[in-house]
């Protein structure tokens, strides 16, 4: 499988509770969806460590190593951009610092909870993204030509047209433009016809040069 149009895939995708677009400003798409590959590896066992860690302080350890644990899963929360995630890692260990058992006891769990969310949020998209990558030829582009006859098909409410062209489209992998691929099937999905309208007739002007 080409890794760069499983990065077109996957740039198209809105995930609840991490800012994926300033992730690829962050990093390079590439890296960054390796980065978010290594997280989703390594990131249950960071949770079953943060409550075995709790249950520890609730049995009456202290809160030091509870404190370097979630100190560390803050940070890796705020490198793949989950800020939600690193905001509450973070009051934790503000917590565990001046001793604040019960604020750690109360808080642990559901930011355990949150993060397993956002694991299985995540590990879908990257999975979908391969899924729906793989067997598939490569393209340098959209053929401006199937663009051109969606375009039309769209105007004139041809639904089968609109099918026919838009599968056609989805047939390859592309090494630029699958993310506008993605985007003309969500909006086909949805009967945004105008939308894919406006679109395309601005992907297919002539360029003024």
């Amino acid at each position: 499988m080409n890794e760069d149009t499983e990065l077109n895939a996957f740039e198209s995708f809105a995930i609840e509770g991490i800012d994926l677009q300033r992730g690829m400003l962050n990093f390079t798409p590439k890296i960054y969806c390796e980065v978010l590959r290594v997280w989703c590896k390594h990131i249950q066992t960071s949770v079953e460590k943060l409550r075995r860690l709790a249950q520890a302080i609730e049995e009456g350890d202290n809160l030091n190593e509870y404190v370097i644990a979630v100190h560390g899963l803050k940070g890796s929360s705020y490198g793949i951009c989950a800020d939600e995630i690193g905001k509450r890692a973070g009051a934790l260990e503000s917590a565990g610092r001046r001793g604040d058992v019960a604020f750690v006891l109360a808080n642990n769990e559901p930011l355990a909870e949150e993060i397993q969310a956002l694991h299985a949020r995540l590990s879908a998209v990257l999975d979908t993204c391969v899924e729906k990558n793989k067997d598939k030829p490569t393209a340098a582009a959209p053929d401006a030509g199937l663009l051109a006859e969606l375009l039309a098909a769209c105007r004139n409410f041809h639904t089968n047209a609109v099918d026919e062209a838009l599968k056609k489209l989805e047939a390859f992998n592309y090494e630029a433009g699958g993310a506008l691929v993605q985007w003309l099937r969500d909006q086909i999905d949805n009967l945004e016809y105008e939308a894919v309208e406006r679109r395309l007739a601005e992907e297919l002007a002539p360029r003024a040069g």
